[in-house]
């Protein structure tokens, strides 16, 4: 008697908390009508366990139109019990992964300033580099500083003649190599064609030449296939690098033209009346080393702001830790390489709904 009672305690327990689990898995599945589904689902939840226990006892005067009916009612309920189950569970995991996201999202996005205010004191740097050489180089006077710009331009020019030099040779070779290649393979699909050629050409009193024609150049289709892929491959790769070839011509140009310019107009300053080079190179390093200290202070806040959303994401990362390890287990027993930490958990709750209505309605049988 005290097992039975322990039994009927135990399945009144499981189909409570599947009862609770599914009518707040299934309102959240249609949050629209909260409280009818609620409803809907607490009498739904307590007619099955009613039915199932009443089938058992009455199972052998029972119709068979009515048994059956009861049965697939019991066996549907308890699918929408577990649907509402996983339902439930479910929504608890997604909305960790949604708080998960979402400061990866922010960590993201500091991360980023981070490396924008960094790549801004790169180009701070070199400004002042810049300055510094131009203040190492300049003479004190106007002719002597207007000789130093007219030196600046004609290296410049120099070094652009070279450089494109160097990118014009590349493309040419590219060209070059393209139409080598190109030529290869039509040489090749004029041998494939000289042979069809050949056979139709040949002695018809021996064998029907279209025939063997048709034949040969259907056994020919893949290797065609392949001279055209390889054919349209070489194409695309060349013109992708002659591409990347012709943008370094233009930054070339740009920069030596920006570069021109900045000559050219200290020039015009010197030869306005204005000899005060140096101090406009200062004046440029000056605000160039501003610039810096306000990305390195930005970086700092940055920092300071990422560190307890790291902090957050630890502890959420270590709440999903069970079932990571749940996840490395199916992979150190080789059923598969690897394993997402979201299809693990939906594995985990489908066992769990596997043995939690089921288990209630057959122990309240059972009692």
């Amino acid at each position: 008697m005290f097992i039975a009672i322990l039994t009927l305690l135990s399945a009144l327990s499981i189909s409570g908390v599947a009862i609770f689990y599914s009518v707040i898995g299934l309102a959240t599945i249609f949050p629209g009508a909260f409280v009818p589904v609620v409803i809907m689902g607490g009498v739904l939840e307590v007619g099955k366990l009613i039915t199932a226990s009443w089938l058992y006892r009455n199972w052998k005067f029972t119709p068979f139109m009515l048994k059956t009916y009861l049965t697939t009612a019991v066996i549907i309920l308890s699918l929408i019990t577990s649907m509402g189950i996983f339902g439930f569970l479910s929504k608890a995991h997604l909305e960790q992964n949604l708080a998960s996201d979402t400061l990866i999202q922010r960590i993201q996005i500091l991360e980023d300033k981070i490396e924008s205010e960094k790549m801004s004191i790169e180009r701070q740097t070199l400004v002042i580099n810049r300055a510094e050489k131009a203040i190492n180089r300049d003479t004190g006077t106007a002719s002597g500083d207007i000789e130093v710009q007219q030196s600046i331009i004609a290296d410049a020019n120099e070094k652009l003649k070279t450089l494109l030099a160097v990118e014009t040779n590349t493309i040419r070779d590219l060209n070059d190599r393209l139409n080598t290649t190109v030529k290869d393979l039509n040489d090749r699909l004029k041998t494939l064609d000289k042979n069809v050629s050949d056979v139709l050409t040949s002695n018809k009193s021996f064998f029907n030449e279209e025939k063997a024609a048709a034949d040969l150049k259907a056994s020919q289709k893949a290797e065609r296939k392949e001279i055209a892929n390889k054919m349209a491959e070489a194409q695309q790769t060349i013109a992708i690098k002659i591409a990347e070839a012709e943008k370094r011509i233009a930054e070339l140009k740009a920069d030596h033209k920006q570069e021109i310019a900045k000559a050219q107009e200290i020039i015009g300053t010197m030869r306005s009346g204005s000899q005060d080079n140096r101090g406009q190179f200062t004046k440029e390093i000056e605000n160039a080393e501003k610039r810096i200290f306000d990305s390195q202070g930005k970086i700092d806040l940055y920092i300071v702001e990422k560190q307890p959303l790291e902090k957050e994401m630890l502890t959420l990362e270590a709440e999903i830790g069970p079932v990571k390890y749940i996840a490395a287990l199916a992979v150190d027993w080789g059923i598969t390489d690897q394993v997402e930490t979201s299809k693990a958990v939906r594995w985990v709750i489908l066992l769990l709904i596997v043995v939690f209505d089921p288990l209630a309605v057959l122990l309240l049988i059972a009692a």
